[in-house]
């Protein structure tokens, strides 16, 4: 059954050869390429410790248990806060903030967020 992209989102993004993410813009600040990698992200909230759990195939998605419940934007902040350290670089969300899937924009070294996101388990393309 073709389902035709619906409820699917589809960030316009250019892609980058060998790139994890899509990248919507690259910069040279200091001699390093900074790219805007974008990447989905399911979120499960109130866990009893913050995990990433890996790579979900079926929802194109890396999934991260946090330890916030969903409510009054707590685990939306801890997301931010946690996936900021770990990449070492600023990340927002820029879709859905009210929902446990969630479009994540992440302005990063493209070698440093290159390396990263293979440990941590994102390595597909969006």
């Amino acid at each position: 059954m073709h389902l035709g992209g619906q409820g699917i989102y589809e960030p316009k993004v250019n892609k980058v050869p060998n790139s994890p993410t899509g990248s919507a813009s690259r910069s040279v600040k200091g001699g390093v390429t900074v790219g805007q990698h974008v990447f989905r992200v399911h979120v499960i909230p109130g866990s009893k410790q913050f995990g990433v759990v890996g790579w979900d195939h079926w929802r194109n998605t890396l999934v991260i248990k946090l330890k916030n419940p969903a409510e009054g934007g707590k685990a939306n902040r801890e997301l931010v806060e946690v996936l900021s350290s770990l990449l070492g670089c600023p990340v927002e969300i820029i879709r859905g903030a009210t929902n446990r899937d969630k479009v994540i924009s992440a302005e990063c070294d493209d070698s440093k967020f290159r390396e990263i996101s293979q440990k941590i388990g994102l390595h597909e393309e969006v």
